[in-house]
């Protein structure tokens, strides 16, 4: 699916599979554009077919790559329903049994010392899958492109077709690593965007992706 961001007073940018890079020469731009995507500004508008999108639903600001972006907060919710879509009906029954077994111990604790505490008997999957607090297993990336490998893997493996901001990817990847990033999301079905602060625009071997630059005259290329 190919959207479209847009924010005046620009002509919309284009943003599908694979690979966008927004650059610019302007350090005013670039604080306010990165700014604006972090915090999900109103007046920026993301749409498909002319159709509104909820940027909180579509939107993955993972910012500057060598930062802290804790993987794990923003899949929570997918790798929760990713596990519960391979649980067997037998598997399911196991668990069930097993968490009445596990209420029933706690249940004794409470009548035995006559405790003003009662458990819920509501039971379901997603709440004891939940309780589990299941993270993702990546290791600990080597280097810039590996940890932005291990996040495309984990959202192609997730079906995740959210939008991935990054920052200044120029600053930690060669240019045949770009493209070669550029050629690898196109492959995941994965959409990333990197808003760039450089002298020049970004230009990318893959025809497939797209590449934009903003002048300190705030004119667009």
């Amino acid at each position: 699916m190919t959207i479209n961001l847009t924010f005046y007073p620009f002509d919309p940018f284009e943003l599908g599979k694979g690979l966008t890079v927004i650059a610019t020469d302007s350090i005013q731009f670039f604080w306010k554009f990165e700014q604006m995507l972090k915090n999900q500004d109103d007046n920026l508008v993301l749409s498909s077919d002319f159709k509104p999108l909820s940027l909180e639903k579509e939107i993955i600001f993972a910012g500057d790559i060598a930062g802290g972006f804790e993987a794990n907060s923003f899949f929570a919710k997918k790798i929760q329903s990713l596990f519960l879509s391979y649980l067997s009906d037998e598997t399911t029954k196991q668990l069930f049994d097993l968490d009445r077994q596990i209420k029933q111990q706690l249940n004794k604790i409470i009548f035995s010392n006559d405790l003003p505490i009662k458990i819920s008997d509501e039971w379901s999957t997603a709440m004891l899958v939940k309780s589990q607090n299941l993270s993702l297993d990546t290791g600990e990336a080597s280097s810039a492109y590996d940890k932005i490998d291990d996040i495309v893997n984990v959202m192609s493996e997730l079906h995740d077709t959210r939008l991935l901001v990054l920052t200044n990817l120029h600053l930690y990847l060669k240019k045949e690593q770009i493209d070669y990033l550029s050629t690898f999301l196109n492959a995941k079905g994965v959409k990333v965007l990197s808003v760039e602060l450089s002298e020049e625009r970004v230009l990318l071997s893959d025809e497939s992706s797209k590449s934009y630059f903003i002048d300190k005259d705030f004119v667009q290329f």
